[in-house]
């Protein structure tokens, strides 16, 4: 169950690292502000399965 928590938060991690380099190389490129729905969002990037999957990571196994 511990390990679940822990792979859980390193997911979360990983994913929040990822979210914050992509968001200033978007800055960079000068497309952050550009809009986009939700599902290009979650089908170009990988973060956002990454925040999903860690959560539901840590939330599984109580």
């Amino acid at each position: 169950m511990l390990t679940a928590f822990s792979v859980g938060y390193l997911v979360d991690g990983i994913a929040y690292l990822l979210a914050g380099i992509l968001r200033l190389r978007y800055l960079y490129e000068n497309t952050y502000y550009t809009s986009t729905t939700s599902l290009e969002c979650l089908t170009k990037n990988l973060y956002p399965i990454l925040l999903v999957l860690g959560g539901q990571l840590k939330s599984i196994f109580p």
